[in-house]
């Protein structure tokens, strides 16, 4: 059975309170203190609806540090099956945040070579500073920053290492809009650039 959560729902004390939850909240860092560790193991010893927890993780881009807690604390008290999802679930995620980093690196690398400035942020970038591990921030995609002026330099240099164009590229120095700077979303696996401005987005 799957629950579909309203704005008022999720605002419930009801909700709020469901051991799922609490255990999903309590969860939701990468340092634990000594209380709410205590409080982890006590809510995993009640009667916890595993799909429903995993869903909403799974919504939320919870499920790594969720595994990573359960497995830190608790492991013996979780269900195998549940654990053997979750540590399935951990691993691939973290072989695929690996390869958007040498990605990532490897674009660096290109524009720097070309002495294009760029600022890579969110995905990486921000799993390294906030959370200090890859494995622990879901990210599916690339951001970067880069000066308006590089713009279709750069989609040059993405297009020869294998990403495709967006389909109306002359669109891209006719937006009023775009200023000084410009974002490229880079999708790995599919090879596709989705590109939007600080203002506006758009995608192809």
């Amino acid at each position: 059975m799957t629950t579909t959560l309203t704005k008022t729902d999720i605002n419930s004390p009801l909700i709020v309170n469901k051991p799922e939850i609490q255990l999903l909240l309590s969860c939701a860092r990468t340092q634990v203190d000594e209380r709410t560790q205590v409080k982890i193991k006590n809510l995993v010893e009640q009667e916890i609806d595993w799909d429903y927890l995993i869903s909403i993780a799974r919504r939320h881009g919870l499920i790594p540090l969720l595994f990573y807690n359960l497995n830190k604390l608790c492991r013996e008290a979780v269900p195998q099956p549940i654990f053997s999802d979750l540590e399935q679930y951990f691993k691939i995620h973290t072989r695929r945040s690996l390869m958007l980093t040498n990605e990532l690196l490897q674009i660096l690398d290109i524009f720097k070579a070309n002495n294009i400035q760029a600022i890579p942020f969110k995905g990486p970038t921000l799993a390294i500073s906030a959370y200090k591990s890859l494995a622990l921030r879901q990210f599916c995609d690339l951001d970067i920053l880069i000066d308006k002026k590089d713009t279709m330099h750069c989609l040059e240099l993405l297009t020869s290492i294998g990403y495709s164009v967006p389909k109306f590229i002359d669109e891209i120095e006719q937006k009023p809009y775009i200023k000084k700077s410009f974002i490229f979303r880079i999708r790995y696996l599919s090879k596709r650039i989705r590109s939007y401005s600080r203002n506006q987005e758009y995608c192809y």
